[in-house]
C-alpha cells in the first residue's frame, strides 16, 4: 500500500498539466488536469497515511502469552488452572502448596483463554475498511 501511494505521488508530481494552444502553439494551463493531479495526490496521501498507520499498529504484540508448563490440573475438578493460582477459578476450591498436582500439558482440543478477536483479525478488518475507503474516494473523484 505504501509503495502504491509512493507511485501515485510520483506520477502526480510528474504529470504535465499544460496543453498546446490551437491558435499559436504555446502551452496553456488546463484546470481539469490540475484538478485530476490534485485528486491523485489526495488519494495517494491518504493511502500513505493509512499504510503508515497499519505498519505502526501491526508492530504491537501482546505479551500475555503463557508457556505450556504454566498450567496445572485442579485437584478437585481437574480443570487446567495457572500454577500460581490460590483458588480454582472453576470450582472455587482452595489450592494449597502441598497438594499441588503435577503439571498438565495442554492438548490441541483444550480451549484456554482464547481471545474473541486476535490482533491479526483486527488489522485485517482495518485494512479492508481502509482499502474500501480509498476505492470509494477514487470512484467519487472519477479516477477509476
Amino acid at each position: 500500500m505504501l509503495l502504491g501511494a509512493a507511485i501515485g505521488l510520483l506520477v502526480s508530481f510528474s504529470m504535465d498539466v499544460t496543453v498546446a494552444s490551437p491558435f499559436d502553439g504555446t502551452r496553456v494551463t488546463n484546470f481539469g488536469l490540475i484538478s485530476q493531479r490534485n485528486s491523485i495526490q489526495m488519494v495517494s496521501g491518504f493511502a500513505a497515511l493509512c499504510a503508515v498507520l497499519l505498519i505502526t499498529l501491526s508492530g504491537r504484540r501482546s505479551s500475555t502469552s503463557e508457556a505450556p508448563g504454566d498450567r496445572i490440573a485442579c485437584p478437585a475438578c481437574a480443570e487446567p488452572i495457572l500454577r500460581a493460582a490460590k483458588i480454582c477459578k472453576h470450582c472455587h476450591t482452595e489450592i494449597g502448596t502441598a497438594d499441588r498436582p503435577p503439571e498438565i500439558q495442554p492438548s490441541n482440543h483444550d480451549v484456554v483463554n482464547v481471545p474473541v478477536a486476535s490482533n491479526a483479525d483486527l488489522r485485517f478488518v482495518v485494512g479492508i475498511v481502509i482499502v474500501a475507503a480509498i476505492v470509494a474516494v477514487a470512484m467519487k473523484l472519477g479516477l477509476t
